[in-house]
């Protein structure tokens, strides 16, 4: 009987998947298909969860492209939001958290760059102009020194790492809770209008379904539980109209198996964030 012998690992072979899943992952990220990036970055096993999570964050802030840069933003978090639960030795768990504590602050550093001059009004153009939907975007004001300031407070990076997910078991909720229990009224209205941001890009991660089993009406139930103030949770609210109005537009093109032009309809008037929004996405779609 003839014997086998096994041929010897080649590690140009692993070189090659490698390069084969970062291409793959890459057309995922670039074509904003979620799905598909999950299904590569949870059943690879080339690299170590923490390395993949460094890389995908070194390509976020290499690109100079505002709009790729987005897109390696929301499949950082959604990777990241998939190894919710799952255990790993303490100095990769320290590399996750970091990249993560990084990523919130280059969201909160990049809406202030586009903060309007008042933050207790809309903006007169989007009050007055309530078929814009497609262009509201979430910011405040707040002097940039004082932002810099509570940036480096012990207290209000805790808090950051609770709201963002990065501490493993806390959330949102128990970031208000701290910041309200642990910090003077005065100080404590800034931070929470800091996390304010964090909020709005959550709620819109739960609007637009990057994160699985939420929506809509999720996203609204997070503004309103946890929005600073009156005039904040009702200008993140007018920011998901705009996926309040394209989840519409799939039921009236028939693009949702099981929907109609009906729930099309009722979706809008359901959902959208006031009585001029709705009206104009109901003229928009001719229902009125």
């Amino acid at each position: 009987m003839e014997s086998t012998t096994q041929q010897p690992h080649d590690p140009g072979d692993d070189d090659i998947k490698l390069r084969q899943m970062i291409e793959a992952l890459t057309e995922a990220v670039q074509n904003e298909d979620v799905d598909f990036v999950l299904a590569i970055t949870s059943f690879q096993q080339l690299l170590r969860p923490f390395e993949l999570v460094e890389y995908m964050d070194v390509v976020r802030r290499g690109s100079e492209d505002p709009v790729e840069s987005r897109r390696w933003n929301d499949a950082l978090y959604g990777y990241v939001g998939s190894l919710e639960g799952q255990e790993f030795p303490a100095e990769e768990t320290d590399v996750i958290d970091t990249v993560m504590a990084n990523l919130q602050f280059d969201s909160i550093v990049s809406s202030d760059e586009t903060a309007d001059e008042s933050y207790d009004v809309l903006p007169e153009d989007e009050v007055s102009e309530d078929d814009n939907w497609e262009k509201t975007t979430f910011s405040y004001t707040m002097e940039q020194e004082e932002y810099e300031r509570i940036q480096q407070l012990p207290t209000f990076k805790k808090a950051l790492e609770y709201a963002s997910g990065s501490r493993t078991g806390y959330s949102i909720r128990d970031a208000v809770k701290f910041i309200e229990e642990n910090v003077s009224p005065e100080l404590g209205e800034n931070m929470l209008k800091i996390l304010d941001s964090v909020i709005a890009q959550k709620a819109e991660q739960y609007a637009n379904g990057r994160h699985t089993g939420y929506s809509i009406k999720d996203a609204k139930g997070l503004i309103s539980r946890f929005g600073s103030s009156d005039a904040s949770k009702a200008l993140m609210e007018s920011c998901l109209d705009k996926y309040v109005y394209d989840k519409a537009e799939q039921y009236a093109n028939g693009l949702r198996t099981g929907y109609s032009t009906k729930d099309a309809k009722n979706h809008i008037i359901k959902y959208a964030s006031t009585p001029g929004r709705r009206d104009a996405m109901l003229r928009r779609l001719g229902f009125i």
